[in-house]
């Protein structure tokens, strides 16, 4: 049997966005006490990471590029203290475009979010069992 978001729907009581592409999850069957909880990650498939590199880099190289004229253009008005302290503000620029954070945002459509939600709940398929003649969700714990 697949699993899909859909069959899996019924056992969601808890689906918060986390931080970091996260969401916080929690699956409960009508008979549990309590929920099973578990953290789904989005993550951007290979394509979109390889875009949002790119755009980095560029985005970065721009920032480079203006810093040298910029620096370049202190230097001679203010001597090479200048040019050092507008290289160093450069560099924490161009060191703040590359956040590893924003390079693994992943999509944020619902397609990508029920995918990450049912790998998440992989991991606990093992304690779940669909009843298909009742289309229905069992504990097995």
């Amino acid at each position: 049997m697949e699993i899909t978001y859909e069959l899996i729907k019924p056992l969601i009581v808890k689906e918060e966005d986390g931080e970091h592409n996260m969401i916080k999850l929690a699956f409960k069957t009508e008979e549990m006490v309590a929920p099973l909880e578990t953290v789904a990650v989005m993550v951007p498939d290979q394509d979109e990471l390889m875009k949002n590199a790119m755009k980095m880099a560029g985005m970065s190289a721009a920032a480079g590029a203006a810093v040298s004229g910029i620096a370049g253009m202190a230097g001679s008005a203010l001597g090479s203290l200048g040019s050092q302290a507008v290289n160093m503000a450069g560099s924490a620029v161009t060191s703040n475009m590359m956040d590893p954070s924003k390079l693994m945002q992943g999509s944020s459509g619902d397609a990508a979010r029920q995918k990450a939600i049912v790998t998440a709940f992989q991991g606990l398929a093992q304690f779940f069992s669909y009843d298909e003649t009742q289309k229905k969700w069992t504990y097995k714990g």
